[in-house]
């Protein structure tokens, strides 16, 4: 909580948060040791105003988390918030020497498509990265802050390359949502296609 306190104290320590991938592929950005920070979660993306979107989204796979409300000085005014810290758990990659195939933990596929039928993917080594999610207690705050640590690093880092994708973003979902809600007869076809046609 100390390193929470003291990222918080000051926007200076803050990056705005700038596109999906700051959430997506938490950690690897390029400045790991500043907080990222998003004033209006409601209007980022044209995202819906809830606090799980960042979590939702995340590429990455948490072996545990922890969540607890505290009061922490933000820039100046205490603020009560709900602090999330989890703990990720590496990632798959695959077993063949000349892949580099890297996914998630909660992948459930076991295998790339490369080397389906020789190789397995192994799990990494626990990965030193913690990331932290701070959101307000009061309902209508609609800030938010992300945050990388490590209890091994001055600067948090993550050991293992970044994984593919293996889940539809938010803003895609909810695309695909509106355009059934528009028009139930389209197939699946046409909403992949993204055509009225």
């Amino acid at each position: 909580m100390p390193i929470i306190r003291s990222a918080l104290a000051s926007k200076n320590n803050w990056v705005k948060m700038s596109s999906e991938d700051d959430y997506v592929y938490h950690g690897y950005g390029n400045s790991p040791e500043k907080f990222l920070f998003c004033e209006d979660v409601s209007k980022f993306r044209n995202k819906s105003d809830t606090i799980d979107i960042f979590t939702n989204d995340c590429e990455l796979s948490s072996s545990q988390s922890h969540t607890s409300p505290q009061i922490i000085e933000i820039d100046g005014l205490k603020t009560e918030v709900i602090v999330r810290r989890s703990v990720w758990a590496g990632v798959k990659v695959c077993g063949a020497s000349d892949c580099n195939y890297t996914v998630s933990t909660a992948q459930r596929i076991n295998r790339c498509k490369s080397h389906s039928n020789s190789h397995g993917l192994q799990k990494s080594e626990q990965c030193p990265v913690n990331i932290v999610n701070i959101w307000p207690k009061k309902p209508d705050d609609r800030r938010r802050w992300m945050g990388t640590l490590s209890l091994d690093e001055p600067v948090p880092r993550h050991n293992h390359g970044k994984p593919s994708p293996r889940k539809l973003p938010s803003s895609l979902v909810n695309d695909l949502k509106s355009a059934v809600l528009l028009d139930p007869s389209k197939k699946a076809k046409e909403l992949q296609k993204g055509t009225d046609k």
